[in-house]
């Protein structure tokens, strides 16, 4: 099989040409202009099999980023595998907003600031602005209820923070949510957000994300996808320092209840950023 013939495979996607392309750049290390300027180079045995392979997984729904086992987020390569979600573009206002903060902050407090990412999964969010931003940054704790989505998260932080000082700065802690630590000039998170039914229903096409790292009613039944926010929000008051502030990641359809609820709970300065789509994305605040 050659590439071109390659290129000419046909199974059930929606981005049928990104993905052969995503696979064949894997598989022989090519670029996408060398791609096109070597269509008639054969594939080797074990590339073509692995090729077929990967195409058969796709058909199954089966996302391109659990297939390759990577997803760019922020300018970084992660492993990412079906314990974690995948790191979507949109995440991305939530590491740029916390930059910043991190910056103003640390110039207010006239050192550098501790940092935790709750509900971390592969660790993008976290790793992302300690990578960024870590001269400003005493210590960053990232945290999930799943032992296995840890595991992505500290594979991600050996292959990334290659400076021992930045290394030395991260630490890991399976906990649920904020219970039992210490507080924090800045928390950040991307938890559960979406209603139960509505994650059922986007699992059924086969992409096998988590649904513990997807359903924000986990623990109760009321189907907006809050319960598991508003915990946290309950929380944050316990483990926020003075002027502390929090980034939480939600969806359009439940950010403007999440608001209402924190204003509630006396939370100040509190804002909505829209994503890459304009779409209502990030909730920040303040005590």
């Amino acid at each position: 099989m050659t590439i071109r013939e390659a290129k000419q495979t046909r199974f059930d996607s929606p981005s049928l040409s990104l993905d052969i392309s995503c696979f064949l750049e894997d598989i022989t290390g090519l670029s996408k202009t060398a791609l096109l300027l070597y269509d008639k180079k054969e594939l080797g045995f074990q590339e073509e099999k692995t090729f077929l392979d990967y195409c058969q997984k796709r058909n199954t729904g089966l996302p391109v980023a659990y297939i390759l086992h990577k997803k760019d987020f922020y300018g970084h390569t992660f492993y990412v595998d079906e314990n974690v979600l995948i790191p979507k573009p949109d995440t991305e206002i939530l590491v740029e907003r916390a930059l910043s903060i991190v910056e103003e902050c640390s110039l207010k407090k006239g050192s550098c600031i501790s940092v935790s990412d709750i509900c971390t999964g592969s660790g993008c969010i976290g790793l992302s602005v300690l990578l960024e931003g870590g001269r400003n940054i005493e210590s960053i704790l990232m945290t999930d209820i799943s032992e296995k989505a840890l595991e992505v998260a500290k594979k991600n932080a050996a292959c990334l923070l290659q400076e021992i000082e930045l290394f030395q700065k991260a630490s890991f802690l399976q906990k649920d949510l904020l219970e039992g630590l210490g507080t924090f000039d800045l928390i950040l998170s991307n938890p559960p957000y979406v209603p139960r039914l509505l994650a059922k229903e986007l699992l059924q096409d086969g992409r096998n994300e988590p649904l513990l790292a997807l359903d924000g009613d986990v623990s109760d039944d009321s189907n907006d996808g809050l319960a598991l926010p508003k915990r946290l929000i309950d929380q944050l008051k316990m483990h926020l320092n003075p002027d502390g502030r929090f980034l939480m990641e939600l969806g359009e359809y439940n950010i403007e209840k999440a608001r209402d609820y924190a204003m509630e709970k006396g939370f100040k300065d509190l804002v909505i950023h829209k994503d890459l789509e304009g779409q209502l994305r990030v909730l920040e605040g303040r005590l």
